[in-house]
């Protein structure tokens, strides 16, 4: 039987029933710094001719900082 904290409404369609979690999970999404292309307002893409500018670089460490206690179980990167 799923509970009424357990279900999810639509107000078009119907009622989706989720399992419950079993933990909570957290997504940490982070963008590269800026880079010289990006500072000329210029599309890059995965091209390796622009590097980061100082502030792309300031960025970086930023994020670096504020990852650099947490573990992950998996992580992506393009």
């Amino acid at each position: 039987m799923v509970e009424d904290d357990q279900k999810f409404s639509f107000k078009v369609g119907g009622t989706v029933s989720f399992p419950p979690l079993k933990a909570a999970k957290r997504v940490v999404l982070v963008r590269h710094g800026q880079s010289t292309w990006n500072a000329e307002g210029r599309i890059q893409g995965s091209s390796n001719f622009s590097i980061l500018t100082n502030k792309g670089e300031a960025q970086a460490e930023t994020s670096r900082q504020m990852l650099i206690d947490d573990s992950f179980d998996i992580c992506f990167s393009r």
